[in-house]
């Protein structure tokens, strides 16, 4: 298998102290896992990926695996709080010191060339949604170390009418870094460029009334936050 062209933008990652390094480390690693295990599935010949479907439980299966290929210790809609009924999506325990809270959503961006409302606005509310519901946790402190991430994954399409507007990621990490880095502690995007052969393809995507919408893609990003 080919190796992936993955970056990484880190600079509103502002910690640097050994929780922050720590942290840092785990979300590039769940990211690539998240990118490559997205990538073993359309090596397998399907054409639909997980990842790039609009439904978030989709998501959730590429997650776990990514998780589980850092630690076999963690669960799926955990709740840290006894008593308390709101969960996160995932609860893993890293060195059995680092206890990290991980809160998915799924957003996605129109690519197009001249597309006049590009969901900006959209694409915030899936943000402030992860913000919010993390900082309603209340950690319990079972170890040393505890962090609550959240993980947009935002996919960049465009219909094949349209052609690709280039400065299209650029400008969405603009829109996410003036309206959501200040507040939060630290912010990474993680960008998988996919490969000329998925590009190439028509990504089908199922609706909810299981219509079959044609898409192409050109990237995937997960924007992860450290609240």
């Amino acid at each position: 298998m080919a190796a992936l062209k993955i970056e990484f933008d880190d600079k509103y990652y502002k910690s640097s102290d050994e929780i922050g390094d720590r942290t840092k480390e785990f979300i590039k690693a769940l990211a690539t896992n998240v990118f490559e295990a997205s990538d073993a599935y359309r090596a397998d010949g399907e054409i639909a990926l997980p990842l790039l479907t609009d439904n978030e439980k989709h998501k959730y299966s590429t997650f776990a695996v990514a998780i589980d290929k850092i630690t076999h210790t963690h669960y799926s809609e955990y709740a840290p709080n006894e008593g308390v009924n709101r969960t996160v999506d995932f609860w893993c325990r890293v060195e059995d010191r680092y206890d990290y809270y991980i809160e998915l959503k799924a957003g996605s961006y129109n690519t197009g060339d001249g597309t006049a409302d590009k969901p900006m606005k959209w694409v915030g509310s899936r943000i402030e949604e992860v913000i919010k519901q993390l900082k309603d946790i209340k950690k319990p402190g079972l170890v040393e170390t505890e962090v609550r991430v959240g993980a947009v994954v935002i996919n960049g399409f465009y219909h094949p009418s349209k052609r690709y507007d280039e400065d299209s990621l650029e400008g969405l990490k603009r829109y996410i870094a003036v309206h959501y880095a200040q507040e939060v502690t630290d912010m990474l995007i993680a960008t998988w460029y996919l490969p000329d052969d998925l590009k190439k393809i028509i990504a089908n995507d199922i609706g909810t009334e299981g219509a079959w919408y044609m898409n192409k893609f050109e990237w995937s990003t997960i924007v992860f936050f450290v609240v």
